[in-house]
């Protein structure tokens, strides 16, 4: 006859069943750790540019059993903000043994860069273990860009270390005082009494030991075939030297030569004889800045200050934007701050690790930056208030301006790319 049992009674007796079965104490899981962290950059951070594959490493410095199954949600946001496909994998993947060691564990992401911009790459790593974030700018692209000029290897231009091209194509050598045809050939004229010059929107300023003359830009139907005109002379004394020139008065206090899109303007300079590498202005406002030491700024009608509070590493350039400098915050370790100062207020790149920019003791108006690293270049500009990065060929750098790049081929050609 079979018995009948209860429900409750049946779910007793197996539970004092499971209860005798037990022999032993359970053992508590291994946890995730902290890891020893990881020494160095990951390979493939710094700078990219439109049309390549970013290729970065997120890394978290958590260490988890071998039992512990630990994967890895990534994504990257392009400079529009929105989300990109990732390439190559999937965008949650279970990390392999090969990512996992005493140091945390890492993943490789892959997106294709279509736009220049910053790049915003995010992994999340479970179970619950924590977020690694990197970014990447991106540069613009001319690598296949055509250049707007093209000179022969015997055009004196060849040799010149500050290229610049007038808005009626005539080709400048500001640093020669040269102006040439636009085949780079035929020299137009020379300004034999300066020995510094700047050039704004076909208006040239030549600046010479005994004064300041301002030439502009003629069509070539003008009864002088073009030459650029003398229309304006400084009467004043002017003190020239390798770092700047300066007009002086009668009583000897001395004025900044500034340039703006009207040439240049004399306005008292407040801070000393401002024998620095850097001038700029713009309105009232002006910048001086020596090779090392202190950033001054300031306004024509002040006396101005100094901002002593930053480790000024060398001047990078001067051109509309304002001026760059380089600093050396040790943030990150031996890594270094491109700076573009714009009267008291300043903006920051931060260098990756193994960029360099250009410096000098000294930079002429309109003296483009550049950031080296090894046989690469790359060229900065302010847009709008952003940095903006540009890529040009390969090829072996002769000069930039805020408008043109230089560049030699093999057979020591000048390529001229507007920027």
């Amino acid at each position: 006859m079979e018995r009948v049992v209860d429900a409750p009674v049946r779910a007793l007796a197996l539970l004092a069943a499971v209860l005798c079965a037990c022999t032993g104490t359970v053992q508590p899981q291994p946890r995730c750790t902290q890891g020893s962290g990881f020494m160095g950059q990951p390979a493939g951070e710094g700078f990219g540019h439109v049309g390549q594959t970013l290729d970065l490493e997120l890394r978290l410095a958590v260490v988890c059993p071998a039992t512990t199954e630990v994967r890895a949600t990534v994504s990257v946001l392009g400079p529009d903000n929105l989300p990109l496909p990732i390439v190559g994998e999937d965008a949650t993947r279970v990390i392999p043994e090969s990512a996992r060691t005493g140091e945390g564990v890492s993943t490789r992401v892959k997106v294709l860069a279509t736009a220049p911009g910053p790049y915003h790459f995010t992994a999340r790593f479970e179970p619950n273990l924590g977020t690694a974030q990197r970014d990447v700018i991106v540069a613009e692209s001319f690598l296949d860009a055509g250049p707007s000029y093209v000179l022969p290897a015997t055009s004196p231009l060849a040799s010149c270390s500050q290229i610049d091209v007038t808005p009626l194509g005539k080709l400048l050598c500001l640093s020669s005082l040269s102006v040439y045809e636009p085949d780079g050939g035929g020299l137009i004229q020379t300004f034999a009494d300066g020995q510094r010059a700047a050039h704004v929107n076909g208006t040239v300023w030549v600046a010479g030991p005994s004064r300041v003359t301002r030439y502009v830009e003629q069509p070539a139907w003008f009864a002088d075939g073009g030459a650029w005109l003398n229309s304006n002379n400084s009467t004043a004394p002017v003190a020239a030297d390798e770092t700047g020139a300066f007009v002086a008065n009668d009583f000897n206090n001395l004025f900044g030569v500034f340039v703006t899109d009207a040439g240049f303007v004399t306005g008292q300079h407040p801070l000393g004889n401002g024998a620095g590498g850097a001038l700029w202005k713009r309105g009232d406002a002006f910048i001086t800045a020596g090779p090392t030491g202190p950033i001054c700024f300031g306004r024509f009608q002040d006396a101005g200050s100094c901002d002593f509070s930053r480790n000024l590493s060398g001047l990078a350039g001067s051109e509309p934007a304002g001026v760059w400098s380089v600093s050396n915050d040790n943030f990150p370790p031996n890594g270094l701050t491109l700076n573009l100062h714009t009267g008291a207020v300043f903006r920051e790149l931060v260098l990756p690790p193994g960029w360099t920019p250009s410096t000098s003791s000294s930079v002429p108006w309109d003296t483009a930056v550049t950031l080296v690293k090894g046989s690469e270049r790359l060229f900065v500009v302010d847009r709008g208030g952003n940095f903006t990065l540009q890529k040009y060929p390969p090829l072996s750098f002769l000069s930039a301006t805020s408008r043109w790049v230089a560049l030699k081929d093999a057979s020591g050609r000048v390529l001229l790319f507007r920027r």
